[in-house]
C-alpha cells in the first residue's frame, strides 16, 4: 500500500473493530491503489474479509491488478465520446432507445418525443 493510502487503511480498520457495525468494505470488492516491490503504484481491486480466532480478529484482503481493464474502460470511454460528439454534430436525427426508453437523441432529432411509439 502506498504510504500516502497506509494510514487511512489502518484507520478503517480500527474503526471496524471497535464499530458494532458491519463495515460496507467487508466482503464487497473495492478498487485501491497498489505498491510494487520496484515503489511503482498500479490499480488493484481489493477483497476484505475477517476472521475471528480465538486469538481475535484476522482480516485479510486479497488485491487484484487491474491496470489492463482500467485502460481497456479507458479506450471504452474515448472511443464512446468520440462517437457521441460525432452523432451530435449529424444533421439528420438519431435517436436511440433501449427497452422503450429514450437512450439518446441528438439536436436534430429533437422532436416531440410525447407522439413517438419506442416500442418494438
Amino acid at each position: 500500500m502506498p504510504v500516502r493510502f497506509a494510514a487511512g487503511h489502518s484507520g478503517q480498520l480500527d474503526s471496524y473493530e471497535r464499530s458494532s457495525v458491519q463495515s460496507k468494505l467487508m466482503g464487497e470488492r473495492s478498487e485501491v491503489v497498489g505498491l510494487k516491490k520496484d515503489g511503482s503504484e498500479f490499480p488493484a481491486e481489493a477483497s476484505i474479509s475477517k476472521l475471528e480466532t480465538g486469538e481475535g480478529m484476522v482480516f485479510t484482503a486479497v488485491l487484484r491488478e487491474i491496470s489492463e481493464r482500467k485502460a481497456e474502460e479507458a479506450l471504452l470511454l474515448n472511443s464512446r465520446n468520440k462517437f457521441r460528439n460525432l452523432i451530435l454534430g449529424f444533421k439528420f436525427g438519431v435517436i436511440v432507445h433501449q427497452n422503450g426508453e429514450l437512450v439518446f437523441i441528438n439536436e436534430a432529432g429533437k422532436v416531440d418525443t410525447e407522439r413517438v411509439d419506442f416500442s418494438l
